[in-house]
């Protein structure tokens, strides 16, 4: 759809570092770590989950295949994904550093070309409204600035004229779609108060020969004569044709969301409806034209001759062209926050047409999450060594599974380190570890440490309802874990609602305490009053604001507190904090204050992590390379890793390894040439250094549109070499590393 002409030279930009001055912290988000499910590997496996995801096409990295633009509605988070196929085919690659790109969206955006130029622009939800920004490059990068903070429409009443926003419900999703067919962009949408789509025709065009998007007129408040019924899921054709008027009979449903393919290819625009109160598609044929459009032949099931949508609840649909083959497919998903399903929850419907009329028929009824780790909602992570390999496993457990039917609880799913010590690969072992899920609980958080002193670890765990369950460990020291429920209610804890557990002796007396965050965003102190081998807690927390943290947004009673305690190299000790706005905080304990007091804020926003909302952290180092890796869940599901070290590993068309002698399927790990070259810091305000395990022999700068800037011949091959870029723009720049086993092409931002 777009053609981005500013970077001729194709590279993946394989890590991107996120740093504060405050903190010292650098974290750089990785998603080369390997992850196999039963025979599969799993391509997107560190994505982080979708739960509500509204799609659009759109070019990040010039290939001349659309790549795909996602905002999940669940966490308000954007997520950027490569075209990595040829036509006809779907291989789409998790590229998050493009997210970074996109201003602050919510609720809900669709990338289009406004104004015509060939760049991708970005239609979204403003309060009240929708606001629309423009697309432009910038020293080879993609900056979207706002062109129009609410879009509006010419209003004439008598001899005044006023304008008035174009009203866009927060839950629906509109139709932005040259209706009729003059070059500029219009908009359908449902009114405030009728259950009509109304017609906002775009005059940019007509008035200045130039498409843009900021002159419309309300055409009609009952576009293509048809109105949704108010209770049931479905519409009446034809009750506006005496006029716009819009009959009586009950409100519109609270959300909808609108699609506009073209089923007959005759070049008007036809309907596929989504409504906030049901589980189907309903589509509309325009049997009028593009000047007068006039639906029939409805399908209440769509699509009725394949496998109807049934996603609850409030599906939406995307027409868009996701396997590049020139026809226009389509991709249904939830589009409401609560209560829809988590499982099988994007269905894409191939466009298998030959000829004129369109049919759709499902391919896939779990489109990218499949190549997930994705657990439905509110992923909690543990790094755990279940089987006592001295490898770092990790589990992740969650709230549980919206499905057909109903809720299923939560469960534990084992992903077992099949790897080294320094190349972890990770295998699903279990997916209903220690068959947590036959309790019946929901939001089960786990946390592990040896509480009664026999030499093995044990399982607490935290669940919705504010309370702790006790599982001990029957397997003994150096052995897996055998793990049997042996106290629930354990010692009487209840700290309300959203019990997030984590053992660690805070206090220096050689027993394991309990801390567990809350709902409310607290951090809940119970000191270990009993001994190594027989451990003693009270009731009621000895603190119930462990360090006066709070980490609920201002304004908000809830914050949904996921402690980790951390020791660094010399012994200072600190707490991660993850919460409900997805940000991770930062605090120094101070043993002096573990009763009462209050503990020092290091940072707020940790690494400047954005998982979306609900975050959950656990810390470890799994490449034995004395840095960690913080693995971070949100409320979407899945999963996001975070180092403090750049990754210099990933996985190139991977061959299945048979060298491995576990009863596990294994896929090889192969090392790329390119990223045997680090560049770092990345981004960079000038000075920045090449460092290799390969001899470096030379270095050429170009910038965004492929002109060389600079270059270095080196007298004799070095490994390291600090490049100097002070003077230069802003802007993306690609380095060319001649080496002594060929060329290496990496990319650099200077801000």
């Amino acid at each position: 759809m777009y053609s981005k002409k500013h970077i001729p030279l194709i590279i993946a930009l394989l890590t991107f570092a996120f740093s504060s001055v405050e903190s010292q912290v650098n974290l750089y988000q990785t998603t080369d770590i390997q992850v196999i499910k039963g025979s599969r590997l799993l391509e997107n496996a560190f994505a982080g989950g979708l739960n509500n995801p509204q799609f659009s096409l759109i070019n990040l990295d010039s290939t001349g295949l659309d790549d795909l633009f996602i905002l999940d509605r669940e966490g308000q988070k954007i997520l950027t994904f490569t075209n990595q196929g040829v036509p006809g085919q779907t291989k789409y690659k998790y590229e998050f550093q493009y997210e970074v790109l996109f201003p602050n969206l919510k609720e809900w955006a669709l990338i289009r070309d406004i104004n015509d130029d060939n760049i991708p622009d970005i239609v979204a939800h403003a309060n009240l409204g929708m606001k629309a920004y423009k697309g432009s490059y910038q020293n080879g990068l993609l900056k979207f600035t706002l062109s129009n903070s609410l879009v509006s429409y010419e209003f004439i009443s008598g001899s005044d004229t006023n304008y008035l926003n174009v009203w866009v419900a927060r839950d629906d999703v509109p139709g932005v779609v040259d209706v009729d067919n003059d070059g500029d962009l219009d908009i359908l949408a449902f009114g405030l108060f009728g259950n009509a789509v109304e017609y906002y025709r775009n005059r940019s065009i007509e008035k200045t020969g130039q498409a843009d998007f900021g002159d419309f007129v309300k055409e009609d408040a009952c576009w293509g004569q048809f109105q949704e019924a108010s209770l049931t899921n479905s519409v009446i054709l034809g009750p506006c044709k005496s006029g716009n008027i819009i009959q009586t009979g009950g409100a519109r449903h609270a959300g909808s969301t609108i699609c506009t393919p073209d089923f007959q290819n005759d070049g008007d625009v036809d309907l596929i409806l989504g409504d906030i109160s049901f589980s189907n598609l309903v589509a509309l044929e325009n049997i009028g034209d593009s000047s007068f459009a006039t639906m029939g032949n409805l399908d209440t099931m769509f699509p009725f001759y394949d496998i109807p949508a049934n996603l609850p609840i409030f599906p939406g649909s995307y027409c868009l062209d996701i396997d590049q083959d020139g026809k226009e497919d389509i991709v249904a998903s939830p589009n409401s926050k609560s209560a829809s399903i988590t499982q099988g929850n994007v269905w894409y419907y191939k466009n298998t047409s030959i000829g004129s009329n369109t049919s759709y028929n499902l391919e896939n009824d779990s489109f990218l999450v499949e190549s997930m780790i994705d657990v439905g909602e509110n992923s909690y992570v543990t790094y755990v060594n279940y089987n006592q390999d001295s490898l770092v496993d990790i589990l992740v457990s969650n709230y549980g599974y919206y499905q057909l039917g109903g809720n299923a609880p939560s469960s534990l799913m084992m992903l077992k380190n099949i790897g080294s010590t320094k190349d972890p690969r990770y295998f699903v072992e279990f997916t209903n570890y220690a068959n947590v899920n036959q309790l019946g609980l929901f939001s089960v958080r786990p946390a592990f440490g040896d509480i009664d002193g026999d030499g093995d670890d044990d399982m607490i765990i935290g669940e919705e309802n504010g309370v702790l369950h006790h599982f001990r460990n029957l397997g003994g020291a150096g052995n897996s874990y055998t793990l049997v429920l042996k106290d629930a209610n354990y010692m009487g804890i209840d700290v309300g609602q959203f019990s997030t557990p984590h053992l660690f002796d805070l206090n220096g007396d050689s027993l394991i305490d309990i801390i567990v965050g809350d709902k409310d965003g607290h951090i809940n102190y119970f000191q270990n009053q009993g001994s190594s081998t027989s451990p003693m807690f009270n009731a009621i927390a000895d603190n119930p604001m462990l360090g006066n943290i709070d980490v609920a947004e201002m304004g908000s009673i809830t914050g949904y507190a996921d402690p980790f305690v951390r020791v660094d190299s010399v012994g200072k000790i600190t707490i991660y904090v993850g919460s409900q706005s997805g940000r991770i905080f930062h605090y120094a304990v101070n043993q002096d204050s573990l009763m009462n007091g209050s503990f020092e804020l290091i940072y707020d926003y940790v690494g400047q992590v954005d998982v979306g909302s609900n975050s959950s952290i656990s810390i470890n180092d799994i490449n034995a390379d004395g840095k960690m890796e913080f693995l971070v869940g949100n409320s979407r599901g899945g999963i996001s890793v975070y180092s403090e070290s750049i990754w210099d590993s990933v996985f190139v068309n991977p061959p299945i390894d048979t060298t491995d002698t576990s009863d596990t399927t294994s896929v090889g790990f192969i090392r790329s040439l390119e990223n045997m070259v680090k560049v770092y810091p990345n981004p960079t305000r000038g000075l920045f250094q090449l460092e290799s395990d390969l001899a470096i022999r030379s270095a050429s700068i170009f910038d965004a549109v492929g002109r060389e800037v600079s270059s270095i011949e080196l007298r004799s091959a070095l490994k390291t070499l600090q490049i100097d870029l002070r003077s230069y723009s802003k802007g993306m720049y690609i380095i060319r590393v001649e080496t002594d086993r060929g060329p290496v092409n990496s990319k650099i931002l200077l801000k």
